[in-house]
């Protein structure tokens, strides 16, 4: 897969970012619906049916910077499917800033490169190689509740973070978008 087309493929992610932090804007005509709250993670899906994007998002329950006190936005960990065309299991860091190409997400002992996928001005990253997506959902299945996701990066200006993300509810949460979006395991 190119990155031009990993890079399209990335593009829904953002729209579904978008209309979860902004109810105003409308993501295929129709508001998400929220599915539920599991612990710390949220389920959500929107657009019609024959094309819905089912997302489990989180935000992280603690953000450290080098400087300290880094201005940042909206800082999520996304987990998507989408039915047309048929994608599953597709990872999303929205950073909060533009992070430099590179980065990481350490989930146990598995540690999977994230990268912008050479779009300039990026607010997130991706997983940098076409297995890295089944990786991460593979390792963030397999954690225990009780475990964190840890995504460190630069962002272009330097600053150095590290975003910690709890995995309370991510099972359930995944469960629940893939009865939405109709995905078996």
């Amino acid at each position: 897969m190119t990155s031009d087309h990993r890079f399209a493929i990335r593009l829904g992610f953002l729209a579904a970012v978008c209309a979860l932090f902004a109810p105003s804007l409308v993501y295929a005509q129709q508001a998400p619906k929220q599915l539920g709250k599991f612990d710390t993670w949220f389920a959500y899906e929107a657009g019609p049916n024959n094309a819905k994007i089912c997302y489990a998002i989180v935000r992280p329950s603690k953000s450290d910077s080098k400087p300290a006190g880094a201005n940042r936005g909206d800082i999520v960990l996304m987990v998507a499917h989408h039915q047309n065309p048929r994608r599953n299991d597709e990872f999303t860091w929205t950073a909060g800033y533009s992070p430099k190409d590179g980065g990481e997400i350490e989930i146990g002992r598995v540690k999977i490169a994230l990268s912008t996928l050479g779009q300039q001005n990026a607010t997130g990253a991706w997983a940098k190689e076409a297995d890295g997506d089944r990786q991460i959902v593979a390792a963030l299945r397999a954690a225990p509740a009780t475990a964190h996701a840890l995504v460190k990066a630069i962002s272009t200006r330097g600053t150095e973070t590290t975003d910690t993300f709890p995995l309370a509810g991510f099972q359930k949460a995944l469960a629940e978008i893939d009865k939405a979006c109709g995905v078996r395991r």
